[in-house]
């Protein structure tokens, strides 16, 4: 029973991560003859904040990004 794992950051709706579900089920159905009801999906939610590279947060280097793309 395959399970995918997909890490992303919050704010995708219930109808997005249902669509993208919806398609990951039909590509293994396509190509590996998998049926849907043995997939399993999980999708992990992160705050900004609680994801690090190094010892910046997602939020701090976005943000640093933003200022830097503006000419500040």
């Amino acid at each position: 029973m395959p399970f995918v794992s997909i890490s992303l950051f919050e704010g995708r709706t219930d109808a997005e991560k249902k669509a993208v579900a919806e398609r990951i089920a039909k590509a293994m159905e396509e190509e590996w003859g998998l049926k849907p009801e043995h997939l399993w999906i999980r999708y992990s939610d992160t705050r900004l904040e609680d994801w690090f590279t190094g010892p910046d947060n997602a939020a701090e280097i976005l943000a640093r990004r933003a200022k830097e793309g503006s000419g500040g």
